[in-house]
């Protein structure tokens, strides 16, 4: 029993590996320093000595597999099955990563690879591997000489000679855009530096982001501008804000004006003259003036002037319109094709739509031709026929590849009758997801008498929802829509405070209800893009919560919710979400990370000095924070008991009581008491081994359920 380790004495402070499954599930090559004899050797988890003790000394097997070892008064390094593969040569030794090694000889250190080459020549003051293994194998260093910051890649490549304060790798670059990116920095300004070494922005920014492979957004002056990967400037800095409004398109707005880039030409293409633009398709945005809809293309056409009520696509370059109340067929030259006459026209459905007049209902072909004139109380298009009702009578239409009336049978009666239709070739092709705005059964409008959004339905045109929303985000897979409206209100992190400018709201999109009020401020959809049965969300006040695909709150009184790991997230309902620019290990991440996230735009309030350094620089903590883990209902697993928790890792959660670590199961069942001065996993084991330090003079080899694993035999443990 764990008891049973209390009487183990050393002269040092005591080391506990802790096995968190049996050791058939650990790596075979899992070593371990031992000293025997004053000479030091390797075991592997079962306790057995698989390397003689000849060593001076062994360090730890780290992150990719290596132990520092000396002999003989030289240091070289073993792999994670103990052969050498760096020889005892060295005064001294780091490794950098899994090819790389920074070595000393006469007080002079050199990087090396694995085949002794030389990386970086000696000459430099410090070295540091910037990680991006995410996105590239390929290795690179940054090297200080004379306090001023260069680069090398893995192959020993110069990129940048030592000309920054500070070199590292740019933050939050989307994972479908290729390539490296270096954020460089002079004077507390920040530049841009191509894996090439070709620099396409010197330091003079306050922020960097990588939008696409052709366009880089800076802030210079709190506005934003862009550059493409030649250094050429596509946008001056004189930008507040930056959005997405499609593929194709950007939405940039100042105090004075909202302007449209194109990325297809990257280029500006409608500088002013609208009040705003909205999405519409890849070719097309939607432009308003004056509360009436055109459209542009992304070479900044007007095709459609804004004369229109309402645009919606019908199929090619023919679009549905509503001009003064009525709905007609446009073509891509902004004629009319079917004149404005129309209570309603229908989206398309296999090249045919139903048109309604004097609540009488037609058919209207891909060509924008009406085929049948609106004389039918109801309309129904299947896959195979078109089915009309007038009173009691049934008329069924059959329609060429043409879209033009190819055969017509009229029953008395109101009964069913298959008609079978010719199997001729389709040349149209249309769906619902030509349209951001078109669901099954609704399609999303803008009325310009509200200047709002709403909803209405496809079989009769009727307002499902009336006009009420600033913003429509369509989530098509989800199921779901986010509806927001501008609505202003703060929030403080410790002294600094934020402005959110929308809250948001959910409505279903087979029923078109809103299911859920309008007080996010984040929803976190990739949860359910995970499969969890509930995504976690922000509300105005602050606090965190956790809501259904339906839109049902399952709990909205959290301070913080975490991510989710095997199945909990760790939580605490009391506290308050702070920002600290102090050292503090029991941190939640940057602060900038974190509001990035959320999903309503969000600005300082105020810009003194403390304001934009914790903007930059701070990090979100929990004061005085209870912590415990949820499940994904929200239902508690572990009560709130501890200061601080971390994420779950291989079902395991590592808790703190106090200035003591411990660590729990799912079920709240301490694995190890919280009586620990560190806690944390032994790299290169996969994250199942834990390494456990203590301030008493005492240590062992233990597993989940406390029993010894290996006895008392040896003068330290690595």
């Amino acid at each position: 029993m764990l008891n049973s380790t209390e009487n183990m004495h050393l002269k040092i402070t005591a080391v506990l590996i802790v096995l968190l499954f049996a050791p058939v599930f650990l790596p075979a090559q899992s070593l371990f320093p031992i000293k025997k004899d004053k000479k030091w050797g390797l075991m592997n988890s079962d306790g057995q000595l698989v390397q003689q003790p000849v060593y001076d000394a062994i360090g730890e097997f780290k992150r990719f597999g290596y132990a520092v070892m000396q002999r003989g008064g030289k240091v070289g390094m073993l792999n994670n099955k103990g052969a050498e593969v760096v020889p005892p040569e060295y005064d001294d030794l780091k490794v950098l990563d899994s090819t790389l090694i920074s070595v000393m000889n006469g007080g002079q250190w050199k990087v090396i690879n694995l085949e002794g080459r030389v990386i970086l020549k000696p000459g430099y003051d410090q070295v540091q591997v910037l990680n991006t293994s995410i996105r590239s194998r390929r290795s690179y260093l940054a090297f200080l000489v004379h306090k001023k910051w260069g680069i090398v890649d893995g192959s020993g490549r110069l990129v940048a000679v030592p000309r920054y304060d500070e070199v590292s790798l740019v933050a939050n670059v989307p994972e479908h855009i290729p390539g490296i990116f270096f954020q460089t920095e002079n004077d507390g300004l920040l530049g841009l530096l191509l894996s090439n070494g070709f620099e396409v922005l010197p330091p003079q920014a306050e922020e960097i982001r990588i939008y696409s492979d052709n366009l880089y957004f800076f802030k210079k002056f709190r506005k934003w501008g862009a550059f493409d990967p030649q250094g050429v400037k596509v946008l001056d800095a004189i930008f507040d804000h930056f959005s997405r409004l499609s593929d194709n398109f950007i939405k940039l707005t100042s105090e004075k004006k909202v302007c449209l880039f194109s990325q297809f030409y990257n280029k500006l293409v409608a500088q002013g003259g609208f009040e705003a633009y909205y999405p519409f398709s890849e070719n097309f945005a939607l432009c308003k003036r004056n509360r009436l809809l055109g459209l542009i293309d992304h070479c900044g056409n007007l095709v459609l002037k804004t004369l229109y009520n309402e645009i919606q696509p019908y199929g090619g370059d023919l679009f549905r319109a509503n001009f003064e109340g009525k709905w007609g067929i446009v073509t891509l030259e902004d004629e009319t094709l079917i004149p404005f006459d129309y209570d309603y026209i229908a989206p398309m459905q296999k090249g045919l739509c139903v048109v309604i007049k004097d609540k009488k209902r037609g058919i209207a072909n891909f060509r924008g031709e009406v085929v049948v004139p609106p004389s039918f109380d109801r309309i129904e298009l299947d896959e195979d026929k078109c089915k009309a009702y007038q009173s009691n009578k049934l008329s069924v239409f059959s329609f060429s590849e043409e879209g033009r009336l190819f055969e017509e049978s009229n029953f008395a009666q109101h009964f069913t009758i298959r008609v079978i239709r010719e199997n001729l070739r389709q040349p149209w092709q249309w769906g619902d997801s030509d349209s951001p705005y078109q669901l099954e059964k609704f399609e999303w409008f803008y009325s310009p008498k509200d200047d709002k959004w709403g909803l209405r339905r496809l079989d009769n045109g009727v307002v499902q929802i009336e006009p009420a929303f600033d913003e429509v985000q369509v989530e098509k897979e989800l199921g779901l829509t986010l509806v927001g409206i501008e609505m202003m209100h703060e929030m403080d992190y410790g002294r600094t405070s934020y402005r959110y400018e929308m809250a948001y709201g959910l409505v279903q999109n087979d029923t078109g209800l809103l299911v859920h009020e309008v007080e996010l401020v984040d929803i976190r959809l990739n949860d359910f893009d995970k499969g969890l049965p509930a995504a976690r969300c922000s509300f105005i006040n602050g606090r965190h919560g956790l809501v259904t695909r339906i839109g049902k709150v399952l709990r909205k009184d959290f301070v913080f919710i975490g991510d989710f790991h095997d199945g909990v997230a760790r939580a605490s309902m009391k506290g308050n979400l702070s920002a600290t620019l102090r050292h503090n290990e029991n941190h939640l991440g940057r602060l900038q990370e974190y509001l990035n996230k959320q999903l309503a735009p969000i600005s300082l309030s105020d810009y003194t000095q403390h304001d934009l350094d914790v903007d930059k620089f701070g990090m979100l903590i929990c004061e005085d924070c209870a912590w415990g883990y949820i499940d994904t209902l929200g239902q508690m697993t572990v009560a709130p008991n501890y200061t601080f928790a971390k994420d779950f890792v291989n079902e395991v959660g590592i808790v703190a009581s106090g200035e003591k670590w411990g660590m729990v199961d799912h079920a709240g069942k301490q694995l190890l008491p919280c009586k620990f001065d560190e806690l944390g996993f032994l790299e290169d084991t996969g994250n199942k081994v834990l390494r456990v330090f203590n301030k008493e003079e005492k240590y062992g080899l233990i597993d989940t359920l406390g029993r010894l694993a290996v006895s008392v035999r040896y003068e330290d443990i690595g």
